[in-house]
């Protein structure tokens, strides 16, 4: 029987980088600001990581994944762009206070896990710390007269939509592996409240993405039979729509006119389709390094072919690209891109295949949590197009989990443990 790994230093202090880095407790309680709590945890994840040789070895096993190599090929990368970036400062600043710590806790995610049970904690986590963030923001804050969340802490509504998506699958999971009532009541309570959030964003970014994820558990979830799939996810649907309404579902239908929304190309500067092909403009005429990472705001102000305005006394916004794959692409290159969508394709891949072998095993927690993770990532990818979020934390622990995941079944599998 496979040891138990309790909630040890590392765990604690991966739970604790967590809430801080993703669910910025810190932000959600502004005397907690002061403790510089992302910077501590990071640190003692990064000592703890250093000073154990279980650890040490762990993460040996961890880099020889194409996942993890993807993401230290993107470090190199964005390493190459600072001395070239149009901004080199911040390019720097931006690597050190949120691309290497995004990188430490996709290495701390996948090195804590050892079993199931560690996957499922950090997977816990995540659900914790969104059920939090979604108490306090549907508390402290109103929806405004656009039909949308507004002026809220750290994330805005698209980036709290996209969220929240992601934490769905994670909920629809833990339902369906426990026998316990309560729990299960804490679960559907869970994705009620993640429904609910969603709908008050007012994201059409996040209703795509929500209408991806459900398509993939519908015909990926294996573990469950279709028919009880189908009733689960209409269950889902029938919430999601009593938390919604009529103006809600006008906003909605505007993506069913594209031309007449001001982010068709040619409608508005500011319209995330002229803000994209600048993008790949940018990204064309530097495909080695790019504008440098974190510089795409300044593209937009300095080298775009509107900012010339500015010389007539004319407003140009010094924006972000509004989409992970344009962003990466602009402020990196064209290579990083591609080793981002590579990156990306991989982990779903692994989530599916993990999920097939442990159908032909039996092990059905696994493939559950498994096809869990790949929903969850399939909507961060649908979101992930209309946002600038190639650098998430959140996207990061997605790969440390999915990794750790698979090491953890594969290595019980070849020695007979359990998990």
């Amino acid at each position: 029987m496979t040891a138990r790994h309790p909630w040890d230093a590392l765990r604690l202090a991966l739970a604790a980088a967590v809430l801080t880095s993703v669910w910025r407790i810190q932000d959600l309680f502004p005397a907690l600001a002061p403790l510089r709590l992302p910077s501590l945890m990071l640190l003692a994840l990064l000592g703890l990581m250093v000073i154990s040789p279980r650890e040490q070895a762990r993460i040996s096993l961890v880099g020889r994944s194409f996942v993890m190599r993807g993401v230290f090929a993107i470090v190199v990368m964005a390493v190459l762009s600072v001395p070239t970036s149009l901004w080199m400062g911040l390019s720097f600043d931006f690597f050190i206070k949120n691309l290497l710590p995004a990188v430490v806790l996709a290495l701390a995610a996948a090195a804590a896990i050892y079993t199931v049970a560690d996957a499922r904690r950090i997977a816990a986590i995540q659900l914790g710390g969104a059920t939090l963030y979604a108490i306090v923001i549907l508390t402290k804050f109103e929806v405004g007269e656009g039909g949308r969340l507004g002026n809220l802490v750290y994330y805005d509504a698209n980036d709290l939509g996209m969220l929240m998506v992601c934490v769905v699958p994670l909920a629809l999971y833990f339902i369906g592996d426990t026998a316990r009532p309560l729990a299960r009541i804490v679960g559907v309570t869970m994705v009620g409240l993640f429904l609910l959030t969603i709908a008050k964003t007012g994201s059409r970014g996040a209703f795509l993405a929500l209408i991806a994820m459900t398509l993939y558990l519908l015909f990926r979830f294996s573990t469950v039979h279709w028919a009880r799939r189908v009733a689960i996810l209409g269950g889902v649907t029938a919430i999601f729509v009593a938390s919604t309404g009529a103006h809600y579902w006008s906003m909605m239908g505007t993506i069913l006119e594209p031309k007449a929304d001001y982010n068709w190309v040619g409608n508005t500067d500011a319209g995330r389709m002229d803000l994209w092909l600048r993008g790949m403009n940018y990204m064309l005429d530097r495909p080695l390094t790019g504008v440098g990472l974190a510089a795409f705001p300044i593209a937009e102000g300095t080298i775009s072919p509107i900012a010339d305005r500015q010389m007539f006394g004319r407003g140009v916004k010094w924006g972000a690209a509004h989409s992970a794959y344009v962003q990466i692409g602009a402020e990196l290159g064209v290579l990083a891109l591609l080793v981002f969508l590579a990156i990306l394709g991989s982990a779903l891949l692994m989530c599916g295949r993990l999920a097939r072998e442990a159908q032909r095993r039996g092990a059905l927690s696994i493939v559950a949590l498994s096809r869990a993770q790949g929903a969850s990532l399939v909507g961060f990818m649908v979101a992930a197009a209309f946002l600038s979020q190639a650098y998430a934390p959140f996207l990061f622990i997605s790969f440390g989990a999915i990794i750790g995941l698979d090491l953890a079944a594969r290595q019980s599998w070849r020695t007979g443990a359990l998990t």
